[in-house]
Protein backbone atom coordinates (compact mmCIF):
# COMPACT_ATOMS: atom_id res chain seq x y z
CA UNK A 1 0.00 0.00 0.00
CA UNK A 2 1.11 3.44 -0.96
CA UNK A 3 2.14 6.00 1.88
CA UNK A 4 1.43 9.68 1.26
CA UNK A 5 2.73 12.57 3.34
CA UNK A 6 -0.46 13.36 4.45
CA UNK A 7 -1.16 10.04 5.71
CA UNK A 8 -1.99 10.79 9.37
CA UNK A 9 0.39 7.49 10.46
CA UNK A 10 2.10 8.04 13.81
CA UNK A 11 3.37 4.26 15.15
CA UNK A 12 5.60 2.08 12.87
CA UNK A 13 6.32 -1.82 14.07
CA UNK A 14 8.95 -3.74 12.56
CA UNK A 15 8.71 -7.12 12.21
CA UNK A 16 5.09 -6.59 11.60
CA UNK A 17 4.23 -9.54 9.76
CA UNK A 18 6.16 -11.97 12.57
CA UNK A 19 4.27 -13.68 15.25
CA UNK A 20 4.52 -11.00 17.92
CA UNK A 21 4.54 -8.13 15.32
CA UNK A 22 1.08 -9.22 13.41
CA UNK A 23 -0.61 -9.71 17.02
CA UNK A 24 0.42 -6.18 18.09
CA UNK A 25 -0.57 -4.59 14.52
CA UNK A 26 -3.61 -5.91 15.27
CA UNK A 27 -3.95 -4.38 18.91
CA UNK A 28 -3.03 -1.24 17.82
CA UNK A 29 -5.38 -0.88 14.95
CA UNK A 30 -8.41 -2.34 16.93
CA UNK A 31 -7.22 0.39 19.33
CA UNK A 32 -7.89 3.03 16.38
CA UNK A 33 -3.92 3.88 16.37
CA UNK A 34 -2.65 5.12 12.60
CA UNK A 35 -0.14 2.02 12.24
CA UNK A 36 2.65 1.40 9.57
CA UNK A 37 3.90 -2.44 9.50
CA UNK A 38 7.44 -3.09 7.87
CA UNK A 39 8.44 -6.73 7.09
CA UNK A 40 11.21 -8.53 4.32
CA UNK A 41 8.87 -11.62 4.81
CA UNK A 42 12.25 -13.19 6.13
CA UNK A 43 9.95 -15.71 8.06
CA UNK A 44 6.69 -13.60 8.66
CA UNK A 45 4.14 -14.26 5.73
CA UNK A 46 1.33 -11.94 4.32
CA UNK A 47 -1.14 -13.91 5.71
CA UNK A 48 -0.49 -12.93 8.64
CA UNK A 49 -1.20 -9.78 8.17
CA UNK A 50 -4.72 -10.27 5.90
CA UNK A 51 -6.87 -8.46 8.52
CA UNK A 52 -4.76 -5.97 8.55
CA UNK A 53 -3.97 -5.64 5.15
CA UNK A 54 -8.16 -4.15 4.76
CA UNK A 55 -7.91 -1.64 7.59
CA UNK A 56 -8.11 1.82 6.33
CA UNK A 57 -5.29 2.86 9.20
CA UNK A 58 -2.90 0.17 8.02
CA UNK A 59 0.23 0.68 5.37
CA UNK A 60 2.70 -1.68 4.73
CA UNK A 61 6.26 -1.35 3.48
CA UNK A 62 8.17 -4.49 2.48
CA UNK A 63 11.96 -3.81 3.27
CA UNK A 64 14.87 -4.55 4.63
CA UNK A 65 15.67 -3.36 8.14
CA UNK A 66 19.19 -2.25 7.24
CA UNK A 67 17.94 -0.31 4.63
CA UNK A 68 15.47 1.51 6.72
CA UNK A 69 16.32 5.30 5.75
CA UNK A 70 15.88 4.56 1.99
CA UNK A 71 11.93 3.42 3.18
CA UNK A 72 10.50 6.85 2.35
CA UNK A 73 8.20 6.92 5.67
CA UNK A 74 5.92 9.55 6.91
CA UNK A 75 6.58 11.12 10.19
CA UNK A 76 6.12 8.66 13.19
CA UNK A 77 5.82 9.44 16.72
CA UNK A 78 6.53 6.26 18.23
CA UNK A 79 8.22 2.74 16.73
CA UNK A 80 8.33 -1.14 18.09
CA UNK A 81 11.37 -2.45 16.69
CA UNK A 82 10.24 -6.40 16.70
CA UNK A 83 12.22 -7.39 13.13
CA UNK A 84 14.96 -9.55 13.76
CA UNK A 85 16.15 -13.29 12.66
CA UNK A 86 14.80 -15.74 15.23
CA UNK A 87 14.93 -19.43 14.86
CA UNK A 88 16.96 -21.24 16.75
CA UNK A 89 18.58 -23.28 13.79
CA UNK A 90 20.12 -19.43 12.97
CA UNK A 91 21.93 -19.24 16.07
CA UNK A 92 24.10 -21.81 14.56
CA UNK A 93 23.91 -21.72 10.90
CA UNK A 94 23.80 -18.02 10.06
CA UNK A 95 25.23 -16.05 13.02
CA UNK A 96 26.62 -13.82 10.56
CA UNK A 97 22.84 -12.54 9.35
CA UNK A 98 21.65 -12.74 12.87
CA UNK A 99 24.07 -10.26 14.06
CA UNK A 100 23.82 -7.94 11.25
CA UNK A 101 20.22 -7.67 11.91
CA UNK A 102 19.71 -8.16 15.57
CA UNK A 103 22.30 -5.34 16.09
CA UNK A 104 22.96 -3.05 13.19
CA UNK A 105 19.66 -3.23 12.25
CA UNK A 106 18.64 -1.82 15.42
CA UNK A 107 21.39 1.22 15.32
CA UNK A 108 19.92 1.72 11.45
CA UNK A 109 16.30 2.19 13.61
CA UNK A 110 17.53 4.59 16.41
CA UNK A 111 19.45 6.23 13.45
CA UNK A 112 16.49 7.04 11.64
CA UNK A 113 14.56 7.74 15.30
CA UNK A 114 17.04 10.08 15.84
CA UNK A 115 17.27 11.97 12.69
CA UNK A 116 13.45 11.96 12.20
CA UNK A 117 12.48 13.33 15.64
CA UNK A 118 10.50 9.78 16.76
CA UNK A 119 9.62 10.07 20.22
CA UNK A 120 9.14 6.86 21.81
CA UNK A 121 11.16 3.52 20.43
CA UNK A 122 10.74 -0.13 22.20
CA UNK A 123 13.43 -3.02 21.12
CA UNK A 124 12.36 -6.04 21.33
CA UNK A 125 15.15 -8.21 23.20
CA UNK A 126 15.21 -11.67 24.47
CA UNK A 127 15.90 -14.05 27.48
CA UNK A 128 18.38 -15.25 25.48
CA UNK A 129 20.63 -12.43 27.00
CA UNK A 130 20.50 -14.30 30.16
CA UNK A 131 22.81 -16.93 28.68
CA UNK A 132 23.26 -19.99 31.21
CA UNK A 133 21.49 -18.28 34.31
CA UNK A 134 22.55 -18.41 37.86
CA UNK A 135 19.66 -17.22 39.37
CA UNK A 136 16.06 -18.63 38.66
CA UNK A 137 13.58 -16.89 38.34
CA UNK A 138 16.21 -14.24 36.58
CA UNK A 139 15.55 -11.22 37.47
CA UNK A 140 16.33 -7.89 34.87
CA UNK A 141 19.52 -7.16 36.81
CA UNK A 142 21.00 -10.44 36.47
CA UNK A 143 24.27 -11.00 35.42
CA UNK A 144 24.48 -12.53 31.86
CA UNK A 145 26.72 -15.92 31.33
CA UNK A 146 27.62 -16.47 27.56
CA UNK A 147 30.15 -19.17 26.70
CA UNK A 148 32.52 -18.26 24.45
CA UNK A 149 32.10 -18.03 20.58
CA UNK A 150 34.76 -20.58 19.98
CA UNK A 151 33.22 -23.37 21.98
CA UNK A 152 29.51 -22.36 20.59
CA UNK A 153 27.94 -20.08 17.82
CA UNK A 154 24.65 -20.05 20.08
CA UNK A 155 25.44 -17.27 21.60
CA UNK A 156 25.27 -15.09 18.26
CA UNK A 157 21.53 -14.40 18.45
CA UNK A 158 21.73 -13.18 22.28
CA UNK A 159 25.09 -11.14 21.66
CA UNK A 160 23.00 -9.20 19.23
CA UNK A 161 20.26 -8.87 20.96
CA UNK A 162 22.26 -7.44 24.02
CA UNK A 163 24.41 -4.79 21.94
CA UNK A 164 20.94 -3.79 20.93
CA UNK A 165 19.71 -3.20 24.13
CA UNK A 166 22.91 -1.02 24.97
CA UNK A 167 22.59 0.69 21.73
CA UNK A 168 19.09 1.54 22.83
CA UNK A 169 20.49 2.65 26.35
CA UNK A 170 23.19 4.67 24.44
CA UNK A 171 20.18 6.76 22.40
CA UNK A 172 18.11 7.44 25.30
CA UNK A 173 19.14 10.84 25.42
CA UNK A 174 17.71 11.65 22.20
CA UNK A 175 13.96 10.51 23.09
CA UNK A 176 11.37 10.67 25.70
CA UNK A 177 10.88 6.93 26.44
CA UNK A 178 13.53 4.13 24.61
CA UNK A 179 12.51 0.66 26.59
CA UNK A 180 13.64 -2.94 25.79
CA UNK A 181 11.53 -6.45 26.65
CA UNK A 182 13.12 -9.50 26.92
CA UNK A 183 10.42 -12.11 25.79
CA UNK A 184 10.83 -15.49 26.85
CA UNK A 185 9.06 -18.54 24.42
CA UNK A 186 6.22 -16.57 22.88
CA UNK A 187 3.90 -18.77 20.63
CA UNK A 188 0.31 -18.88 19.27
CA UNK A 189 -1.72 -18.72 16.28
CA UNK A 190 0.59 -17.55 13.11
CA UNK A 191 3.56 -19.08 14.75
CA UNK A 192 4.66 -20.62 11.15
CA UNK A 193 7.19 -23.84 10.69
CA UNK A 194 8.81 -26.22 13.50
CA UNK A 195 11.48 -24.18 14.26
CA UNK A 196 9.92 -24.20 17.85
CA UNK A 197 9.28 -26.69 19.93
CA UNK A 198 4.39 -25.93 20.32
CA UNK A 199 4.13 -25.92 16.59
CA UNK A 200 7.05 -27.91 15.67
CA UNK A 201 4.96 -31.37 18.22
CA UNK A 202 1.60 -29.81 16.68
CA UNK A 203 2.43 -31.06 13.34
CA UNK A 204 4.41 -34.01 13.87
CA UNK A 205 1.68 -34.78 16.10
CA UNK A 206 -1.23 -34.29 13.65
CA UNK A 207 0.74 -36.41 10.64
CA UNK A 208 1.24 -39.26 12.93
CA UNK A 209 5.04 -38.39 12.89
CA UNK A 210 8.06 -39.28 15.71
CA UNK A 211 9.08 -36.34 17.31
CA UNK A 212 12.63 -35.99 18.28
CA UNK A 213 14.09 -34.05 21.44
CA UNK A 214 16.64 -33.28 23.16
CA UNK A 215 17.99 -35.35 25.43
CA UNK A 216 17.58 -34.31 28.65
CA UNK A 217 13.98 -32.86 27.77
CA UNK A 218 12.44 -34.69 30.91
CA UNK A 219 14.34 -32.31 33.30
CA UNK A 220 14.78 -28.85 30.97
CA UNK A 221 12.18 -26.82 32.41
CA UNK A 222 10.39 -24.02 30.27
CA UNK A 223 7.60 -21.26 30.87
CA UNK A 224 5.61 -20.03 27.40
CA UNK A 225 4.08 -16.37 26.75
CA UNK A 226 1.16 -16.85 24.24
CA UNK A 227 1.11 -14.18 21.25
CA UNK A 228 -1.87 -12.09 23.09
CA UNK A 229 -0.09 -11.42 26.58
CA UNK A 230 2.73 -10.48 24.58
CA UNK A 231 1.51 -8.00 22.50
CA UNK A 232 -0.46 -6.54 25.72
CA UNK A 233 2.97 -6.36 27.52
CA UNK A 234 4.94 -4.80 25.13
CA UNK A 235 2.60 -2.31 24.12
CA UNK A 236 2.41 -1.16 28.28
CA UNK A 237 6.44 -1.24 28.21
CA UNK A 238 6.28 1.56 26.00
CA UNK A 239 3.34 3.26 27.21
CA UNK A 240 4.13 3.31 30.91
CA UNK A 241 7.73 2.07 31.22
CA UNK A 242 10.12 4.63 31.67
CA UNK A 243 13.38 6.03 29.81
CA UNK A 244 16.07 3.12 30.10
CA UNK A 245 14.00 0.50 31.58
CA UNK A 246 14.16 -3.22 30.45
CA UNK A 247 11.14 -5.01 30.94
CA UNK A 248 11.05 -9.46 31.33
CA UNK A 249 7.79 -10.61 29.28
CA UNK A 250 6.94 -14.39 30.16
CA UNK A 251 5.02 -16.47 32.44
CA UNK A 252 5.88 -18.06 35.53
CA UNK A 253 4.31 -21.60 34.64
CA UNK A 254 6.75 -23.95 34.57
CA UNK A 255 6.60 -27.17 32.66
CA UNK A 256 9.23 -29.79 31.34
CA UNK A 257 9.55 -30.24 27.45
CA UNK A 258 8.82 -33.89 27.77
CA UNK A 259 5.48 -33.03 29.70
CA UNK A 260 4.71 -30.36 27.19
CA UNK A 261 4.82 -32.72 24.29
CA UNK A 262 2.88 -35.05 25.71
CA UNK A 263 0.12 -32.74 26.84
CA UNK A 264 0.46 -31.45 22.93
CA UNK A 265 -0.23 -35.19 22.07
CA UNK A 266 -3.16 -35.88 24.14
CA UNK A 267 -4.85 -32.25 22.99
CA UNK A 268 -4.14 -33.78 19.32
CA UNK A 269 -5.66 -37.16 20.05
CA UNK A 270 -2.40 -39.10 19.36
CA UNK A 271 0.38 -40.84 20.39
CA UNK A 272 3.62 -40.77 18.20
CA UNK A 273 6.93 -41.97 19.04
CA UNK A 274 9.63 -39.82 21.14
CA UNK A 275 13.35 -40.12 19.97
CA UNK A 276 16.18 -38.33 21.23
CA UNK A 277 19.39 -36.79 19.63
CA UNK A 278 22.50 -34.59 21.68
CA UNK A 279 21.50 -31.83 23.62
CA UNK A 280 22.90 -28.53 22.10
CA UNK A 281 25.80 -26.89 24.00
CA UNK A 282 24.65 -23.66 26.32
CA UNK A 283 21.08 -25.11 26.55
CA UNK A 284 20.34 -24.01 29.76
CA UNK A 285 17.87 -26.43 31.92
CA UNK A 286 15.64 -23.60 33.34
CA UNK A 287 14.13 -20.71 31.72
CA UNK A 288 12.09 -18.76 34.37
CA UNK A 289 11.69 -15.15 34.40
CA UNK A 290 11.04 -12.74 37.40
CA UNK A 291 8.36 -10.91 36.07
CA UNK A 292 7.73 -8.79 39.63
CA UNK A 293 9.02 -5.82 37.92
CA UNK A 294 6.65 -6.07 35.05
CA UNK A 295 4.05 -6.57 37.15
CA UNK A 296 4.98 -3.76 39.66
CA UNK A 297 5.39 -1.05 36.81
CA UNK A 298 3.00 -1.70 33.87
CA UNK A 299 0.87 -3.74 35.88
CA UNK A 300 1.44 -6.86 33.41
CA UNK A 301 0.50 -10.30 34.57
CA UNK A 302 0.20 -13.06 31.52
CA UNK A 303 -3.28 -13.84 30.92
CA UNK A 304 -3.77 -16.89 28.80
CA UNK A 305 -3.37 -20.31 30.19
CA UNK A 306 -0.98 -23.02 28.95
CA UNK A 307 -3.59 -24.71 28.20
CA UNK A 308 -5.53 -22.13 26.62
CA UNK A 309 -2.96 -20.86 24.62
CA UNK A 310 -1.59 -24.79 22.73
CA UNK A 311 -5.64 -25.07 22.30
CA UNK A 312 -5.70 -21.73 20.22
CA UNK A 313 -2.35 -23.15 18.61
CA UNK A 314 -3.64 -26.11 17.54
CA UNK A 315 -7.06 -24.98 16.36
CA UNK A 316 -5.51 -22.33 14.53
CA UNK A 317 -3.19 -25.10 12.81
CA UNK A 318 -5.79 -27.72 12.31
CA UNK A 319 -8.06 -25.14 10.33
CA UNK A 320 -4.74 -24.29 7.74
CA UNK A 321 -3.23 -21.70 9.31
Amino acid sequence: MDISKEDQVNILVTGAAGLVGSHLVDRLLLQGHDVIGADNYFRGTEQSLNWAMQQRKFHFVKGDILEISKWGLPKVDQIYHLAAIVPTRYFYDAPIDSFMVNAVGTKHVLDFAKETGVKKVLHASSSEVYGQPTKVPTPETAVSHLQSPDVTTRWSYAVGKLAGEHLAQAYSRWFDVVVSVRYANVYGPRDIGEEHIIPYAIHRSLNGEPITLHRGADRRRRTFLHADDCARGTQLALEKGENGMIFNLGSDEEITVLDLVKRIMAMCGTRVDIGYDAKPIGDPNRRLLDLSKAERVLGFRPEVSLDQGLRSTLDWIRNGQ
